[in-house]
């Protein structure tokens, strides 16, 4: 295997390789969910499509959903329930996934080279750290994660391209749109404070 015979990635390997690449695939693939998410919402607005994207370049997340919310009620697509619906789970996805994203990317590493656990870093108490259950870390468990991760990026990928269409199909006299895109179940979220349930994440209506 690549990770037992490159020096670099031995000596740059705080926790085993093969979990460090399933963190490495969760930065990557939320990378292009951020993108994904910009494009949505450019997406909606049509002809709007270059401003929105210029407007959006330093937007916040939670900003940049709530516009993706008043921009369905206000599209073309208002009065499709399946179009609305889309959109919202779209934006359900995101909100779960980027929840399962932050546990794999702000975390203190501890143990040893053999034994490594994860734990979440947001207590402003730092002996809090260490009181609550670890992050389950697991190879099997990253990958989840990452791969939960990129299905909401196809999707969201899918989704966009299909309301682009829309706006470069018309009139439909002409063009038949695609079809509405199958919609991926909402992950379970992965780790949650103990005083938190780990319900799943609702999209604002």
């Amino acid at each position: 295997m690549i990770f037992a015979k490159d020096d670099w990635i031995a000596e740059n390997s705080p926790i085993e390789p093969e979990r460090l690449h399933a963190i490495g695939v969760i930065a990557f693939q939320w990378n292009a969910c951020e993108l994904g998410i910009r494009i949505l919402l450019a997406a909606l607005k049509g002809p709007a499509f270059q401003k929105t994207w210029a407007e959006t370049a330093n937007a916040r997340v939670g900003e940049i959903l709530d516009q993706i919310d008043r921009a369905v009620m206000a599209s073309i697509h208002r009065n499709s329930v399946d179009i609305k619906g889309a959109v919202r789970h779209a934006c359900t996805l995101y909100r779960v996934n980027g929840r399962n994203r932050n546990q794999f990317s702000h975390f203190l590493v501890s143990g040893s080279k053999t034994g490594l656990v994860l734990y979440n870093n947001k207590p402003r108490d730092f002996m809090e750290i260490f009181s609550r259950p670890p992050i389950e870390s697991d190879l099997e468990d990253i990958r989840k994660v990452a791969d939960e991760i990129t299905g909401c990026k196809r999707y969201i990928v899918a989704l966009s391209n299909y309301l682009i269409a829309w706006y470069y199909h018309l009139p439909k006299s002409l063009f038949e749109p695609p079809p509405v895109p199958t919609k991926p179940p909402v992950p379970e979220l992965h780790w949650a404070p103990p005083s938190q349930s780990p319900a799943k994440s609702k999209c604002r209506r």
